[in-house]
């Protein structure tokens, strides 16, 4: 289940309030605070400034589309000469701090942050149990939604910078959810119907032929933390087939009717998977997709 962001020292009370009042000035400062921080104090500002970004999401979902053009905007003032040189380590529940310089160390922090969040929402950690899945709380599926749509609005609106970022955790998204067998995680259908409504015709357009990516990866293993079909490759055609059969009856039972609601709502939406499929933004995704908050 989802745990709050941790507590961090300051810079965090510093940043909480120029989120109040989110404008150019903000992002000045919030910019001013990545440009002068030293080798230190770099990873303590990053952190503070994704945290209060996570809870002002949180706090006001309907405005998420904005919060991600306010960080976006923080993103694009920072000099370009700045750098991170990442974190190679890979642990279980967790992925690398790729290496990032300007705008991407803000966007590099963004995924990995969500990467770490999405992971407890949408990923067995436990063996699954009917019993457990249906005595999941509202609030597990709402942290789901949140953090699932920062992921989904980012990809779809924001510069490629951000979406190269991004599409480690929208690909696990549907690895977890589509091509690993009937033993998901509740969770990830929230996340994927968020995906599909939020982002699906930006996730189409970057599996399409013109950029030449494919998604990769299949039949990731719960306990082990691996795609035990780690080459394998899929594409837009194959999310719209194995959409068709999810979820798999012995896990439907499991999940709450407003989630297979929304999950419902998702597939008509992306129907066949061609033809228009109009992303829908924070405020139609808080009021018509996910209004049992």
């Amino acid at each position: 289940m989802s745990s709050p962001p941790p507590t961090l020292s300051l810079p965090s009370n510093a940043v909480a309030g120029l989120y109040v009042r989110p404008g150019p000035e903000s992002e000045a400062a919030l910019a001013a605070l990545i440009n002068d921080a030293n080798a230190n104090s770099l990873d303590s500002v990053l952190d503070s400034i994704i945290y209060h970004f996570i809870l002002s999401a949180f706090a006001q979902p309907t405005k998420i589309d904005s919060l991600i053009d306010f960080l976006a905007s923080v993103a694009s003032r920072i000099t370009p000469s700045l750098s991170h040189p990442g974190n190679p380590e890979e642990k279980y529940m967790s992925t690398p701090l790729r290496p990032s310089t300007g705008p991407n160390t803000l966007s590099e922090r963004l995924s990995h942050t969500l990467y770490r969040r999405l992971w407890e929402l949408t990923s067995r950690a436990v063996t699954p149990d009917e019993d457990y899945d249906k005595t999941l709380p509202k609030k597990y599926y709402i942290d789901a939604y949140v953090i699932s749509t920062i992921l989904a609005r980012a990809f779809a609106t924001q510069p490629v910078y951000f979406r190269d970022s991004l599409w480690r955790e929208v690909e696990d998204v549907i690895v977890k959810a589509l091509f690993s067998g009937p033993e998901q995680e509740p969770g990830v259908f929230v996340a994927l119907s968020a995906l599909l409504l939020g982002a699906g015709s930006e996730v189409r357009e970057y599996l399409g032929a013109e950029r030449g990516k494919r998604g990769q990866g299949k039949a990731w293993l719960w306990y082990d933390d691996v795609r035990t079909q780690k080459d394998a490759e899929w594409g837009w055609e194959d999310i719209i087939e194995a959409l068709l059969e999810a979820p798999e009856e012995e896990l439907s039972t499991n999940l709450p009717d407003y989630v297979e609601a929304t999950l419902a709502l998702a597939k008509v939406h992306v129907g066949h998977g061609d033809g228009e499929i109009p992303s829908w933004d924070s405020d139609k995704l808080a009021q018509e997709a996910f209004d049992w908050l």
